[in-house]
């Protein structure tokens, strides 16, 4: 399998950031975004699974700690892959502007 985990931030990280974001729990399972679309978020997930998708075949199945979307949002070009969220998942949603604005804070955080 591809993966897709762009980047990834550490459990003692995950803590600092969790206090400054509100929180999003998945009751059902949910595509987050479309292969070929640009995301309208960046997505951390805290718990849970994200499952990437293309040509509607499973490419990876994301842990915890993975940071996606991002560089897609900043480079202003759509995603290769869909990406499904499994229900009791729990995320954080960064839009657009936030990312832009602050991007290198929470780089600092990513391995």
């Amino acid at each position: 399998m591809r993966s897709l985990q762009l980047s990834h931030f550490e459990p003692q990280h995950l803590h600092r950031i969790k206090d400054c974001y509100d929180i999003l729990l998945f009751k059902k399972d949910a595509y987050l975004y479309y292969e070929h679309q640009i995301p309208h978020s960046g997505i951390i997930l805290l718990e849970g699974e994200l499952i990437t998708y293309r040509r509607k075949k499973e490419i990876d199945r994301l842990p915890p700690g993975s940071f996606i979307g991002h560089q897609e949002i900043i480079q202003e070009r759509p995603s290769a892959f869909a990406v499904k969220i499994q229900a009791g998942s729990k995320v954080i949603m960064i839009d657009k502007s936030t990312i832009r604005s602050e991007l290198e804070k929470l780089k600092k955080y990513c391995s």
